[in-house]
C-alpha cells in the first residue's frame, strides 16, 4: 500500500504531515505551452504559519514515505489565513519573464545568447540554454514580454521553453532526459487521444532579403526579391515571415525545424498514479493500451499533480507524439 506524503517548506520553516500540519489540498502546474507554472495549496498548519508573508519562497515535494521529490519551486504570490486554514498560491520565475519588458538591439547574437541576457535582466536562473539560430540583428521591443519574447525565439529555433522544478529556465531542442514507462492496468488510470492530425504539410519561410549563401556571418543588404525557404509541400504549408531572418541557411534551418513540430501532433491526456518524479522534458513510454495508436513515446508538454487527503496523489500528463499514419 502507497501512502502519498508531502513536505511544505515557507522561507526557513518546514511543514510536514503529523498531529499540528494537515494537508487539505494540492495543485501543482507546469508546462511548456503555457505561462501557468503556479501551486495552489490549502493547509491547516499551526505555529509558524502566522509568519509566513507575500513574496516568501516556497517548495514543495511529493511522494511517497521518505522518498519526496521537489515538484515546485516559486515566490508566493497569494496568501490568505482563515480561522483553521491557510491557503497559498505561488508562482514560479516565470512570472517574473512575463512582467519584464525591455527595448534591447542584439548584433551577430544567437537566439541562446538573447535568451540568456533577457533571463539575466528579468533576474531569472537559467539552466539549459542552448544556441540556436544566430541573427545578424535582432530587436526585443516593450510591447511584448519577456516570455513572448522567449517563446518567439523557441519557435524559430524549433526549441522548448520551460522552467524545471528547481525554478531554473530551460531552453533548448527536445531530446529526453528520462523516459517514464506508463502501462495500462498498472499506474495508468485514465487516457484519452485528441485527434489532432496536423493539416498542414509543409512551412514556408520569409525573411527580410537575401544577402547570400554564406550564412548569417555575412553583410546584408535590401534587394527586390524576398528570401524564401521551403520544407515539406508547399501547396498545404505554414508561412512564416520574420524580418530577422536575412540568409538562406537560417531560412532553411527554421523551415525545417518548424516541419518537424508541426508533424507531432498526436495529443495524449494521462492521468497517472501520482510520480513526482515525472519532469518536463522526459518522454512518456505508453503501453498495452488496447487502441495500438496510443501506444509509443511521447514527449511530456506539461505536468499537473493533485494531492489531497480525500483522493490521494494523482499525476495528469498532457503528451504530443507523432501521428500514425
Amino acid at each position: 500500500m502507497l501512502h502519498p506524503k508531502y513536505e511544505l517548506k515557507i522561507g526557513a520553516a518546514t511543514f510536514k504531515p503529523d498531529a499540528s500540519n494537515e494537508c487539505i489540498n494540492i495543485h501543482t502546474i507546469s508546462s511548456m505551452d503555457s505561462p501557468s507554472d503556479l501551486f495552489e495549496g490549502t493547509f491547516r498548519i499551526g505555529g509558524q504559519a502566522s509568519k509566513t508573508k507575500k513574496e516568501d519562497p516556497v517548495t514543495i515535494s511529493l511522494g511517497y514515505e521518505d522518498d519526496l521529490t521537489q515538484v515546485f519551486e516559486g515566490k508566493i504570490d497569494e496568501l490568505s489565513h482563515k480561522m483553521f486554514d491557510v491557503n497559498l498560491t505561488a508562482y514560479s520565475s516565470i512570472f517574473s519573464l512575463c512582467t519584464f519588458r525591455a527595448d534591447k538591439f542584439y548584433e551577430k547574437r544567437t537566439a541562446g545568447q538573447i535568451v540568456t541576457d533577457l533571463a539575466k535582466d528579468a533576474q531569472v536562473q537559467q539552466d539549459e540554454i542552448s544556441d540556436g539560430v544566430k541573427f545578424p540583428y535582432y530587436a526585443v521591443d516593450s510591447n511584448k514580454n519577456g516570455y513572448d519574447h522567449i517563446q518567439k525565439l523557441a519557435g524559430i529555433c524549433g526549441f522548448d521553453k520551460y522552467f524545471t522544478n528547481k525554478n531554473k529556465l530551460v531552453f533548448k531542442k527536445y531530446v529526453p532526459a528520462n523516459k517514464h514507462k506508463l502501462t495500462f492496468g498498472k499506474n495508468i488510470l485514465k487516457i484519452k487521444r485528441v485527434d489532432n492530425t496536423p493539416i498542414l504539410k509543409g512551412t514556408v519561410v520569409i525573411g527580410e532579403s537575401p544577402a547570400s549563401l554564406k550564412g548569417a556571418d555575412t553583410s546584408h543588404w535590401i534587394k527586390k526579391k524576398p528570401l524564401r525557404a521551403v520544407s515539406g509541400q508547399e501547396g498545404q504549408s505554414l508561412k512564416i515571415i520574420n524580418r530577422a531572418i536575412k540568409d538562406d541557411q537560417t531560412a532553411r534551418k527554421v523551415a525545417e525545424e518548424n516541419l518537424n513540430t508541426i508533424k507531432t501532433q498526436l495529443i495524449v491526456v494521462i492521468d497517472v498514479v501520482g510520480d513526482p518524479k515525472i519532469m518536463l522534458g522526459d518522454a512518456a513510454v505508453i503501453e498495452e493500451i488496447p487502441n495500438k495508436e496510443m501506444n509509443g513515446e511521447f514527449q511530456i508538454r506539461s505536468i499537473e499533480h493533485y494531492f489531497s487527503k480525500n483522493y490521494g496523489f494523482v499525476t495528469s500528463l498532457k503528451c504530443k507524439g507523432k501521428s500514425k499514419e
